[in-house]
């Protein structure tokens, strides 16, 4: 609950970075995860950008290897927080930056390749950060997996065409409604 009000509290403060009035619901996260194949994720470097309050985190978890490293990277401090007490895990990470400069990240992490992307970042983020869609776009040429929602038809804003995605499902059950969609 303390999570919800939160998550609730930073729509009004922040409605361009947080674009629905409560967290991702369970079923939309496992929708979400859903989507991508598990089955061959040993070894693999798994990246979630903007975790937020951890719903599609958790899924994630729970889908991956333990022999998988999971990158979460989130801009707002209040959550690096919540989610490092939460997964305290050495195979873990959680890192405080903006999903924009994405390069700067990879490197100052020693990330040198990332398998699977998974996104919650609203259309807005994307838009305004072309290394990011840079980024996408030569990993998932590769072969990298990358999933992403939307509150709005991806149809609707160029950023999505660009990434040449594909719709996965949609959900009701969110609020406000969810499209999950993805490249490879």
């Amino acid at each position: 609950m303390r999570n919800s009000l939160l998550f609730f509290s930073k729509f009004f403060l922040q409605p361009l970075s947080n674009a629905s009035l409560r967290p991702t619901t369970k079923r939309a996260a496992r929708k979400l995860c859903a989507s991508i194949d598990w089955e061959s994720t040993e070894n693999k470097i798994i990246m979630e950008l903007w975790p937020g309050t951890w719903p599609v985190t958790e899924h994630i978890l729970d889908e991956m290897g333990n022999d998988c490293l999971y990158y979460g990277i989130e801009f707002d401090s209040d959550y690096i927080k919540i989610l490092q007490e939460k997964y305290p895990k050495k195979n873990v990470s959680f890192i405080q930056w903006d999903v924009g400069n994405i390069k700067n990240i990879l490197k100052d992490n020693k990330i040198d390749h990332v398998d699977i992307i998974i996104s919650t970042l609203p259309f807005n983020v994307l838009r305004d950060s072309p290394q990011l869609i840079s980024f996408i776009q030569e990993s998932t040429k590769k072969g990298v997996q990358f999933r992403g929602i939307s509150y709005a038809h991806p149809k609707s804003y160029d950023i999505y065409k660009v990434l040449d995605r594909k719709i996965h499902s949609y959900t009701l059950q969110n609020v406000p409604p969810m499209y999950v969609f993805g490249i490879n």
